[in-house]
């Protein structure tokens, strides 16, 4: 390859790139520090989520469950929790209840497949920030985090 074909293909140095690059390594930097939890029990929408919020930046924590959740909380702080509510009627409404109790300065994002407008409300008013129907995209999903996380 000749010289003048790579500095053709290069990007010239200069001091703005420079600062773009700061501004965008420092806005990484600040994401890292937004710690998520995700609880859902099946492993491809964990995954799916996962790869969404850490490739935006965010320092990510999954969990298969309640459980698992709670040891989580109880040794990290987090800014955000999005909770898969499978079955709302049969013990999802309880679950979303502990982790509200459980989760100090963090606020929740319920994720379900049901879409009924009651459930979404009663969530909110126990004090989720936001609520998404599955199949979600990732655009949504960001946009709802980003609402979501504490100012």
């Amino acid at each position: 390859m000749s010289q003048d074909r790579i500095a053709t293909m290069g990007v010239p140095f200069t001091n703005s790139n420079l600062m773009t690059a700061t501004s965008e390594a420092h806005r990484l930097t600040e994401l890292e520090k937004i710690r998520i939890l995700i609880v859902d029990d099946d492993p491809v929408f964990r995954r799916s989520l996962f790869r969404v919020l850490s490739g935006a930046g965010y320092n990510v924590f999954t969990a298969a469950n309640i459980p698992e959740a709670l040891e989580f909380l109880s040794q990290l702080d987090f800014s955000l929790v999005l909770m898969d509510m499978p079955k709302p009627y049969q013990g999802g409404i309880d679950e979303l209840r502990t982790l509200l109790a459980s989760i100090g300065n963090a606020n929740i994002i319920v994720v379900s497949t049901f879409s009924e407008r009651k459930l979404q409300q009663k969530v909110l008013k126990m004090g989720a920030k936001g609520f998404l129907v599955k199949p979600v995209r990732k655009a949504a999903i960001l946009e709802a985090v980003s609402k979501a996380l504490p100012k």
